[in-house]
Order: C-alpha cells, then structure tokens, then sequence
C-alpha cells in the first residue's frame, strides 16, 4: 500500500464549471452498471456522506472560490493530494470531503461516483482497464466553481474476483440453503478450479471442484450439492461452508483462497449479525475489500 503514492499522479485544475451540473448521476450510473456486467445493488448501509442538503444549497453570488478538498484517511486507505484511495486489482477507490456542499462527476466512462448530490463527503470508484488511463473527475460548488482532479490509474489485474453476496442464516434447514456469491469483476475468464472458501481465516475450508470455469463478469453461488437458489452458476459442495455451516448468532469472516494459497478477497463484517433469509451484500461489486461501509443488508 505505500507504493501507491508512485502508482497514482494526481492534478488538480481549478477554473469554470465543465459542465459537470448538466449531469444526471444516478442515471449515468445505472448506464455504467451494465458496462460491468454484473448487477450493482444500491444499499442503505449508514453510508456517511456528509451533511446532504436536499436540493441544491442558495446561490452565493460572493463566493468565487472552489469547493477545498479535504483529507482524512483510515487505516486502510493511502492518504493522496486529492483524498484517501485504495487500489485494488480491478478497481481504484477515491474518497475525499469537501468545505461545502459540492456537485461531483466522474469525467469517464469507467468512473462512478457512489456518493449523493451535494454532500460533502465524496466516493469514486474507477474500473480498471488493460491500460494505464487518466480520469478527470469534477468537484463543483452550486455557483459554478470547480476544481478538477485528474488520476492516473494503473492496468486493472487479474485474476478479479470478489465475495459480493453471503447469506448465513436461511429460512428452512440449515446449512443446505446458505451460500457465499462470488464474481468475476476483471476482464478475463479465470479458471478456480482448487480455489478454496474459508470461514475465520482458519485455512481448512472447501475446494472448489476441478474444471470450475468462471467467465468475466458472471457469477456464481457457492453452495452445498442440492442448492436450488442459485442465480447464474452453481459450484456445488459436498459439505457445509464452514464447520457444520455458517453461524447465526454472531458473523463470521469468510475468505476466497486462490489455488496457491493466496486470500483474494474477505467478507468481514464484525459489526451487523445474520438475519433470517436476508444476506449480505457488497454494496458495489467493484469497491476494494477494504472500502468504508462495504457490506450491508439486502432489505
């Protein structure tokens, strides 16, 4: 993580609005969904994103400065000129505050902004590519001053996958019905074939059969053999996830081990408890494991 500092050049430009305002965000997001090809599910999970005014704030023709950027990073995140990131292999992930209420919008198709309108705490997810790309994203004021943030971002890498979806507590008999979901966020058909599910990191989990083929931006439920409610493919278990199943009276971490040992992606969530028949979902397929509020009930 301490390299990322020489992985990302940063540049901020200062000037008139790029019409950023003109934008419907929630509409451009939903388009820039289907690029991924995997579906986003937008979650009320407590997400601090500032103070929301509803509606844009009153003109104030006095001020002519743009909104300031400001930065405070967790344990987690690479503290940048332009906020805190994390970089991850299909994604790079951008959260900043700003002074006031502020308009933002990712000046490129392989950037989403997760955040509300006019808030002052501000996320950016960028989807890797096979290429280094540089992305404009806009940070404006209700009067139309802006300051941009231009990134370059590195080759996404593969393999890409990532726990998007894990339902511990199931309505009738336990642990048939429970499933970790997984997906394919990268660019490239990856073979999983004696990758490994593991519940507290303990190492002794369940190996993905021989010849489990996992394309780019599908995904799969991996459960016990018999499993019903699988949408898309099924990577069937000849025994529980977990020992005897997954808990209900407490949440377990579950990890995704390549076929060398390798953790590719975690679902820890220590702070909310399973529900019966809701599971718990990553509020966007391609934020990094590390992401603030990451995971989330389905209701």
């Amino acid at each position: 993580m301490g390299d990322m500092k020489n992985l990302i050049h940063i540049l901020i430009v200062v000037g008139a609005a790029m019409g950023c305002m003109d934008v419907n965000l929630l509409d451009d997001m939903v388009s820039r969904d289907a690029d991924t090809g995997i579906s986003d599910r937008s979650l009320d999970t407590g997400l601090d994103t500032g103070t929301v005014v509803l509606g844009p704030p009153e003109l104030d023709t006095l001020d002519l400065q743009p909104p300031v950027l400001v930065t405070g990073c967790s344990e987690n995140e690479v503290e940048l000129t332009a906020g805190c990131g994390i970089d991850g292999n299909a994604s790079f992930y951008l959260r900043f505050s700003t002074d006031e209420p502020a308009m933002v919008c990712g000046m490129a198709d392989t950037a989403e902004v997760l955040s509300d309108e006019w808030a002052t705490t501000h996320e950016v997810v960028i989807r890797k590519i096979d290429v280094v790309q540089q992305i404009a994203i806009s940070v404006a004021d209700v009067n139309g001053n802006e300051r941009v943030v231009t990134l370059d971002v590195t080759a996404g890498v593969n393999p890409a996958i990532v726990i998007i979806e894990v339902l511990a507590d199931c309505f009738g008999p336990e642990p048939d019905g429970e499933y970790v979901k997984i997906a394919n966020v990268g660019n490239m058909t990856v073979d999983i074939s004696g990758w490994m599910i593991d519940d507290n990191a303990d190492r002794n989990g369940d190996v993905i059969p021989e010849g489990t083929l996992l394309p780019a931006g599908e995904m799969a439920s991996i459960a016990m053999m018999g499993f019903s409610g699988a949408n898309g493919l099924l990577i069937p278990l000849t025994s529980s996830i977990g020992t005897g199943g997954l808990k209900n009276s407490e949440s377990e971490s579950i990890q995704l081990f390549d076929v060398n040992g390798v953790l590719m992606d975690e679902y820890l969530n220590i702070v909310q408890l399973p529900k019966e028949g809701v599971p718990f979902v990553r509020r966007h397929a391609l934020l990094p494991r590390f992401a603030r509020n990451l995971w989330g009930y389905d209701e």
